[in-house]
């Protein structure tokens, strides 16, 4: 038997079965494509639609003799990365990482002699050990990989703004200003992007909010938060805009919340995205 444990909290005894006579379906594209979307699904009904899912091991484990010679693993991998790398879904990606279903995968595996789909095979006479050289199934994953354009593209995706307490008309308060940074790039060498936080359009005379915040994101969907402490704010400002700006390689972004006062609560207008 071949799999992994139940997790904790499912009640089911069994995980997906794939019978001897179904072995074919280790190897079919498409039957990878819909369990990626079934886990997402999964992710989703249980209130985690908008986080990361990383693919921490897949690959083919049938041996050559079940119907799985190289040709037909690295047709996999090469089909199985190009779906990983682009799939997206409005409703079920990651909202950070332009939508799309997975943010991170491995292949299975660097060298396993006892299972199929090894990047290395061994070069000793024995047919066992060191020293290794690169397989055809190797060669495969070299070259897509070495296709792969490295693009950073931080984004700004949110801003809220936590009000302290007590809230009253007549009274000041403060509030802390969060800004949500997302890279959806595909280069993992983090970058520096700087926030800054205003009261009114900044770009139409408005008055900036503490100091700048510098964060660093990653790509593959990686998120960092920007936050400032606005002190004594008098009721008098409800009504007004609050924005946060993004500026990355000369480029700016911003967004805005509407700031409402009460009695208890604070009521925040719908998010815009600025260009």
């Amino acid at each position: 038997m071949l799999g992994a444990d139940i997790p904790p909290g499912v009640s089911a005894t069994d995980g997906l079965v794939i019978h001897l006579n179904e072995l074919d379906k280790t190897g079919d594209i498409n039957f990878f494509k819909d369990q990626i979307v079934r886990f997402r699904q999964w992710m989703a009904d249980r209130g985690y639609a908008n986080k990361p899912l990383f693919v921490t091991e897949f690959g083919i484990l049938m041996p050559e003799d079940r119907g799985f010679p190289p040709a037909r693993v690295s047709q996999y991998l090469s089909d199985s990365f190009s779906y990983l790398l682009t799939a997206t879904d409005p409703r079920l990606g990651f909202s950070a990482d332009g939508r799309r279903l997975v943010q991170r995968f491995a292949w299975y595996s660097t060298y396993d002699a006892t299972h199929n789909g090894s990047l290395f095979q061994s070069a000793s006479p024995s047919g066992a050990g060191g020293p290794y050289v690169l397989s055809s199934i190797g060669q495969t994953f070299k070259d897509v990989a070495a296709a792969q354009a490295l693009t950073q593209s931080p984004q700004l995706m949110s801003l809220e703004l936590e009000p302290g307490a007590p809230l009253a008309v007549d009274g000041k308060t403060n509030f802390t200003l969060k800004a949500t940074v997302g890279n959806s790039g595909s280069a993992l060498t983090p970058v520096n992007v700087t926030v800054r936080f205003y009261l009114g359009d900044p770009a139409a005379g408005g008055v900036k909010i503490g100091n700048d915040q510098v964060v660093q994101v990653s790509g593959c969907g990686d998120t960092a938060v920007a936050t400032v402490l606005w002190k004594d704010v008098n009721p008098s400002e409800s009504g007004k805009r609050v924005y946060a700006e993004m500026v990355y390689s000369g480029q700016t972004t911003k967004t805005y919340q509407s700031l409402f006062f009460a009695t208890t609560r604070l009521y925040l207008g719908e998010v815009f995205r600025v260009p």
